[in-house]
């Protein structure tokens, strides 16, 4: 008998020392393997794509134990069993791969490390540390999607900051410069007797980085943006070579 079997049929246990007799439709509490599931959900995400319980179509996490089940010899009917059978064998589904191993480990060491900023990473961290699913299995499918996203930012920002650590000197102090720009974001801003201070951080398509303090917007969402000002000051900030501007003017 699986330690799976085991821990359910102590769950029946209880429920029957607890009640002394079943009641009708009387069920015990389920409990899957977590890093079992997470092989399916894995292996079903692989094969059938993500799709979440608001979505239409069956959803990832049921989807994902109903291969389970049927890997166990389990379902509603003898008919759906083999229709699900069918289906694992047409893909190859194979919880064991490689590919699949290593990537159930490396999302549970991912969000093993995560900070608990939010209820959601709460909850995924503390559920995905248990030995078992007892139950909310969309929350453990939703680890992948958000392993890829956790994935996506830190790429992102390792980009950004390659950039930036090439970054070098721009100009001489007072030189009039015009800056094809690549990327612009607002770092910080305030209130001040005359209105909004904005400072934002410019990289240009020249792979540097400059600086503007201004009270005037910039809309970030501007495709194609050129900014064309004066060399005010070279700065460093945290080994990073910024170029500080003055007396701007933006063209889009």
């Amino acid at each position: 008998m699986s330690a799976e079997a085991v821990t359910q049929y102590m769950s029946l246990f209880d429920t029957l020392i607890e009640g002394e007799t079943p009641e009708p439709g009387c069920s015990y509490q389920r409990y899957v393997n977590t890093k079992e599931y997470l092989s399916y959900v894995a292996e079903t995400i692989r094969h059938f794509g993500y799709t979440r319980a608001s979505d239409e179509g069956i959803s990832t996490a049921t989807r994902a134990l109903d291969f389970y089940d049927a890997a166990h010899g389990r379902a509603i009917t003898k008919e759906y069993l083999q229709d699900l059978l069918d289906k694992m064998r047409s893909v190859n589904f194979d919880i064991d791969s490689d590919l699949t191993v290593k990537l159930v480990s490396d999302a549970l060491d991912w969000v093993s490390e995560q900070e608990e900023n939010s209820n959601y990473i709460h909850n995924l961290k503390t559920a995905c540390s248990l030995e078992y699913v007892k139950g909310n299995f969309g929350l453990y499918a939703s680890l992948f999607p958000a392993y890829d996203r956790g994935l996506e930012r830190t790429a992102k920002r390792k980009a950004v900051l390659d950039i930036e650590q090439s970054s070098e000197y721009v100009g001489e102090i007072s030189d009039r410069i015009t800056v094809k720009v690549q990327s612009v974001k607002c770092v910080t801003s305030w209130e001040t007797d005359f209105g909004v201070t904005h400072i934002y951080k410019i990289i240009g398509a020249d792979g540097n980085v400059y600086t503007w303090k201004t009270g005037k917007y910039i809309d970030d969402t501007v495709d194609e943006m050129s900014i064309t000002g004066t060399v005010k000051a070279h700065t460093e900030f945290r080994g990073i070579k910024q170029t500080e501007l003055t007396r701007c003017r933006v063209a889009a």
